[in-house]
């Protein structure tokens, strides 16, 4: 190519050079903005555990003025989806292998309400698979009286996040510091 009143290209070394450059910053930006997909899911799944254990006591005293306590047990065999306003991404699926990732589904022969999880590799559970189980729990005591009805995990569920990324989704969606949950 010849050169015209001046004007010149770039050499391959430069080129080359600006090409490294510009992969190097990439890797490092993956790096640490990767596990911010985990940290968002973390959130998401905390924020709809929260909506859910809000909704069922809303449902709870419903229930209890207008059935008295003998309408507690039944929540346990309802769809905790139905309870909330706007729900999440939500499946239909029946079996806990048939849940596309990111998504909730009441699975009804089991009463179990669970979630597929979106980036698993950054959760560590007490189980196989790629899921989060739940149950709406429901207990009384001798004399038939409520004692306790709550939406209990099924599995203990460790997020694998660094924990300047929890900080940071912890600042920003205003939770309160609470290892049990990371």
């Amino acid at each position: 190519m010849a050169i015209r009143d001046g004007q010149r290209g770039f050499t391959l070394w430069e080129l080359i050079v600006v090409i490294s450059l510009v992969v190097f910053l990439f890797a490092v930006a993956m790096e640490n903005l990767l596990p911010l997909r985990g940290a968002a899911e973390r959130a998401q799944v905390l924020h709809t555990e929260g909506a859910l254990r809000s909704a069922l006591g809303m449902q709870a005293s419903q229930r209890v003025v207008q059935q008295g306590s003998r309408g507690l047990k039944s929540l346990t065999r309802e769809n905790p989806l139905d309870w909330l306003a706007v729900p999440p991404t939500a499946s239909a699926a029946e079996t806990l292998e048939g849940l596309q990732p990111g998504t909730w589904s009441w699975i009804s022969h089991s009463n179990i309400l669970a979630y597929r999880l979106r980036y698993p590799e950054y959760v560590e559970a007490a189980h196989e698979g790629e899921w989060l189980r739940y149950k709406v729990v429901f207990e009384e005591n001798e004399a038939r009286q409520p004692m306790n009805l709550a939406l209990v995990a099924l599995d203990p569920v460790r997020w694998d996040l660094p924990q300047d990324v929890i900080a940071t989704s912890q600042s920003a969606t205003g939770e309160m510091d609470d290892d049990s949950s990371n």
